[in-house]
């Protein structure tokens, strides 16, 4: 069974992907710069409207995932927030100045998150050497990296993704995301041998307020099933 796990930036998409069956919910903020920690508000209503597993995306601001001493303080503390809520698992990532590891923090915050699941996220596509650096996330305790294999998409990264999922050989979880959707999930799980997969599986939206505080489309419960059923044959 591949599991396939829904980016979401609300509790609207957080409901949708629940009920279009998905495997597990990454819960965020602000999509448009790429994700921020979500509010611990949002968190508890959605562990208390669903039944899958939350993970939430660990990210105190956009741009870069180099960090200030202050902004790790933040991020330890937002971990400790989450595991009181009841988050299922974290997703965080930083990195050094020259786009290596910032191994002693990540080795930090893994402890911190003490037994939740821990998922490198995207800044990894954002190193260089990503052979060695599979090897430190695997040592630090991770259980997954989320990657789009260095590229825009993880359609147009399969090559790479391919390669890290064979250097991994079931030691650490590669999961493809970025640019995934409906007429691509099955071809992307077949290419590179993953057994999960990242999408946001948005719906168009609906609303017609079309004003600066436009809302951004919703994950679909429809789109998500339409995923599911086009992952079925890999079962």
């Amino acid at each position: 069974m591949i599991t396939l796990e829904i980016c979401a930036g609300s509790l609207v998409s957080a409901i949708a992907a629940a009920q279009g069956k998905a495997s597990r919910i990454e819960l965020c903020s602000a999509l448009t710069v790429g994700g921020l920690t979500p509010g611990v508000g949002l968190l508890q209503t959605v562990k208390s409207l669903i039944d899958i597993p939350v993970h939430v995306l660990i990210r105190p601001r956009a741009g870069n995932f180099t960090y200030s001493k202050h902004e790790k303080r933040c991020i330890l503390r937002e971990i400790e927030a989450c595991i009181k809520a009841g988050a299922d698992g974290i997703v965080i990532g930083a990195l050094n100045a020259d786009s290596s590891i910032d191994t002693d923090f990540m080795k930090e915050a893994v402890y911190c998150a003490a037994e939740l699941d821990c998922t490198f996220h995207r800044a990894f596509d954002l190193i260089t050497d990503k052979t060695k650096a599979l090897d430190e996330i695997i040592n630090l305790g991770f259980d997954r990296i989320l990657t789009s294999g260095g590229q825009q998409s993880a359609w147009d990264g399969r090559e790479i993704i391919r390669q890290l999922i064979v250097q991994a050989a079931d030691t650490i979880e590669i999961m493809p995301g970025s640019g995934i959707h409906v007429g691509n999930a099955a071809q992307i799980v077949e290419y590179t041998g993953a057994r999960a997969i990242h999408t946001s599986a948005k719906g168009s939206n609906s609303a017609t307020d079309v004003s600066m505080f436009a809302a951004e489309p919703e994950t679909d419960a429809v789109s998500v099933r339409n995923i599911i059923d086009n992952l079925e044959k890999f079962s």
